[in-house]
């Protein structure tokens, strides 16, 4: 059986593009961790078969946004030191952003 559980972040990162910090900015994270349970001998065991992550930035300037479709992937950086890559896939939403790699939460 397959099952999708989902964890959230909300809270503040710091941007930063090519190693240089741009800005900070409020966002809403979303993980989704795709799971495989099935039935062995031993009982039930589940297993981690993917994880995809995506968001939105909240309250940003439009020409913050625009910085960062132009600059491609960037980097959020969580309170919790920990490092996420991202980019903006939309021209229509530029506050969508789309998780690239391990999700940083």
């Amino acid at each position: 059986m397959r099952t999708t559980t989902v964890h959230h972040y909300n809270g503040h990162v710091a941007v930063w593009v090519n190693g240089a910090h741009r800005f900070d900015a409020h966002v809403r994270l979303s993980r989704r961790d795709l799971l495989n349970e099935f039935e062995t001998l031993a009982g039930t065991e589940t297993v981690l078969d993917g994880t995809s992550w995506d968001g939105r930035f909240q309250g940003l300037a439009h020409g913050d946004l625009q910085g960062l479709q132009v600059a491609g992937e960037f980097e959020l950086r969580l309170v919790t030191g920990t490092v996420g890559v991202a980019l903006l896939p939309n021209g229509r939403d530029l506050a969508y952003l789309h998780g690239l790699g391990d999700a940083p939460f």
